[in-house]
């Protein structure tokens, strides 16, 4: 029997070798991709932190480090880009350029905290300043608010006064039995201001005295007299505060001078005093003391 010839065996065996070895260095490949090798040899990248981050090496995500646990990374030799980013500030990024020339383990220290601190402090001012310009415009508004509400409460007062306000008076004759001897009755006439000065109202006043004269033995009304007189002013409304009243004689009788001669006494100061809302139809006066009028009066509005 011939043997057959050996030659034919070994390129066969040689060649299955051949495509054992090449699919093993293609999956060797395969595994470490994302990583610059040199002669396919890996080494151990380690990093540490201050500050909680989220990890990427070359781009591939390795989850979040912190600063209680190192994080180490197979990677192989050459050169890799680390970044680490705060979450919920992308702007926070620490980042570095790390290589690997051998197998001996490369450490890349992450220094976050501080930046962090400084960013916070930096936001916090933003924000600060944010519910400062916020205040500052709730204030504005507010006191624009009170400005306006004033402003028409000023408006309602001033109006309230405008009008013809009338006080009056009697005295009695303790003689005759309490029968009337005089009458007095003043009329304030109210009108608005003029040219820029909406807070300053006129007034023009008109006081009668009407007398009535008795027989000092019948007690029987001998005779009767009516004297007016009047004045002119002005009224400082006021809304924090009573407004001020200010009268000057145009033609004021001299109480002191004879019943037959009356005298006036013009530009004369009559009176002087405050005036204090009681409701929409009444006022009351406190006269100065030391003016033809003093005391209390109370006025009401007849038109």
């Amino acid at each position: 029997m011939k043997r057959l010839p050996s030659f034919g065996l070994m390129p066969r065996v040689a060649l299955l070798l051949t495509i054992v070895l090449h699919r093993a260095a293609g999956q060797t490949k395969s595994s470490t991709s994302g990583t610059t090798q040199k002669g396919g040899k890996t080494t151990t990248l380690l990093v540490d932190t201050d500050d909680a981050c989220r990890l990427t090496v070359d781009d591939i995500d390795e989850g979040v480090v912190t600063p209680d646990h190192a994080k180490k990374i197979d990677v192989g030799l050459g050169d890799h880009i680390v970044k680490c980013v705060i979450e919920g500030a992308p702007d926070l990024m620490w980042r570095k350029a790390v290589e690997a020339k051998s197998s001996e383990q490369v450490v890349a220290i992450v220094a976050l905290k501080a930046l962090h601190i400084q960013y916070d402090q930096a936001v916090g001012q933003v924000q600060q300043q944010k519910e400062k310009a916020t205040a500052a415009q709730e204030q504005a508004a507010a006191a624009e608010e009170k400005r306006k509400t004033q402003q028409t409460q000023f408006l309602q007062a001033r109006d309230n006064l405008i009008g013809t306000w009338q006080w009056g008076e009697t005295l009695t004759s303790a003689k005759c039995g309490g029968q009337i001897r005089l009458t007095l009755e003043r009329i304030l006439k109210v009108s608005g201001g003029i040219g820029s000065t909406p807070d300053v109202l006129t007034v023009q006043d008109t006081t009668e005295w009407h007398y009535r004269y008795f027989d000092s033995r019948t007690c029987k009304v001998t005779s009767e007299r009516t004297r007016p007189e009047h004045a002119r002013g002005n009224i400082k409304v006021r809304l924090d505060q009573p407004s001020v009243i200010g009268l000057r004689c145009e033609d004021c009788i001299d109480s002191e001078a004879p019943e037959s001669i009356p005298a006036t006494r013009p530009d004369d100061i009559l009176a002087s005093g405050e005036i204090t809302p009681i409701n929409g139809k009444k006022i009351s006066i406190d006269w100065e003391a030391g003016g033809r009028i003093q005391g209390k009066e109370e006025y009401e509005k007849v038109e």
